[in-house]
């Protein structure tokens, strides 16, 4: 490729035509800059009338797809910061997943604590109204045949007991002893 002079003495540079009429076509024009003398020269031979139909809508398609795959470029870039936000959190939530786990087995280790501890009570306070009805009825019959002695008065299910400067009233209830 040679090298062109202007009409004004400066060298020509060789460009690239993209309109629909000269799709492709290279062309000199003077590299003057601001106020430029406008000397233009085709390089390339005219084109054929089919190429001038062809180059354009095969230009409009790859920029379509160039814009195409820009926005899929964008997209994916979005996504892929979107993955590394959704990672951090899974993460996030993982940890705090172990840790509910950890807590939910220290409960339920506590849970069958106050179970067994529920258990052992109800055994205990089975067997604990036999026993308190044994001892309430062992002092019942203390205390009535001690005051039988010393001067009981029985009335009903009523015990009155008069003496000394004192007086004892025991009264029996549902099995149950009381004093007033």
């Amino acid at each position: 490729m040679e090298g062109r002079t202007c009409r004004c003495g400066h060298v020509m540079d060789l460009k690239t035509s993209w309109t629909d009429a000269n799709p492709g076509r290279r062309f000199f024009v003077c590299d003057q800059k601001g106020d430029r003398c406008r000397c233009f020269v085709w390089y390339d031979p005219p084109i054929c009338d089919r190429s001038k139909v062809v180059i354009p809508d095969l230009l409009r398609s790859t920029r379509r797809l160039e814009d195409e795959i820009s926005t899929l470029q964008a997209d994916n870039r979005r996504l892929a910061a979107e993955n590394i936000r959704l990672q951090a959190a899974n993460t996030s939530f993982e940890s705090d997943n172990i840790t509910l786990q950890a807590e939910n087995r220290r409960l339920q280790a506590v849970d069958e604590k106050l179970r067994d501890a529920k258990r052992r009570q109800a055994q205990n306070q089975t067997s604990a109204p036999g026993s308190s009805r044994c001892w309430i009825f062992f002092c019942y019959h203390f205390v009535v045949r001690s005051l039988v002695y010393n001067g009981m008065n029985v009335h009903g299910n009523k015990l009155t007991f008069e003496g000394m400067k004192c007086k004892l009233r025991i009264k029996v209830k549902n099995g149950d002893l009381y004093c007033f």
